[in-house]
């Protein structure tokens, strides 16, 4: 394993690390390079709490990214803002919203063992499309400004009936749907449930959410949080 940081060289190659299966920040400042974060080794199972410089967030470097990196069993990233100065574009799209539209297709076709993903950011720096195609995770945490549907949750809950971790913050789940809502309350195993911009529904739909919640999370849930 290796902890590193804050920030790496922008040239530094880890290639000749043929066994490393951890590469971690002492932070989530420690800034990463595109051709650092891409010359890891195959056998690397964990790559956390990285700095995503604006310079180079595009999807395309992350699949390759996730398609070189089979093994992964744990990522976390976190997006730094875009820099309006060093590029109009970026802030004529909020901030470059679309560019890593492929992220979570490329997750759920290239690996196979990532059971944790903890994606941060303080604005629309990814899209949440496919998101809905993971299968088998222990922990989902998302926090953006993008939205999440209601038919994504509840294909997110039927898919990994054992997940742990539930978080989407920002403003990320302001619209879904009571259907959405049961299907995360009728997990069985969650310890950590995050639906910021919890709906106002009626007091009846309330208690009947809370009741489900209790009897199918009732025993593991530690945390919640919802407004």
């Amino acid at each position: 394993g290796s902890v590193l940081g804050p920030d790496l060289p922008p040239d530094l190659s880890l290639a000749g690390f043929s066994k490393l299966k951890e590469f971690c920040s002492g932070s989530e400042t420690g800034v990463i390079s595109a051709e650092t974060l891409l010359s890891l080794p195959p056998s690397i199972e964990v790559c956390a709490d990285w700095n995503v410089p604006a310079s180079y967030r595009n999807g395309e470097e992350l699949v390759e990214f996730f398609h070189n990196h089979k093994r992964l069993r744990r990522v976390g990233l976190c997006f730094d803002p875009v820099d309006d100065s060093d590029d109009e574009d970026d802030s004529d799209d909020g901030g470059g919203g679309n560019d890593t539209v492929a992220i979570f297709p490329a997750i759920a076709k290239q690996c196979p063992f990532l059971k944790t993903i903890r994606f941060l950011s303080s604005h629309n720096s990814f899209s949440l499309a496919g998101i809905e195609r993971l299968e088998n995770m222990k922990s989902l945490f998302i926090e953006a400004n993008g939205e999440l549907t209601s038919e994504q949750l509840i294909a997110v809950c039927t898919r990994n009936p054992s997940i742990r971790e539930l978080y989407f913050d920002g403003c990320i789940a302001q619209n879904l749907s009571v259907d959405a809502f049961f299907a995360a309350a009728k997990l069985t195993n969650l310890r950590c449930m995050d639906v910021n911009q919890f709906p106002s529904y009626t007091p009846a739909v309330e208690e009947e959410f809370c009741l489900c919640l209790i009897e199918n999370s009732g025993s593991s849930l530690a945390s919640f949080y919802g407004s």
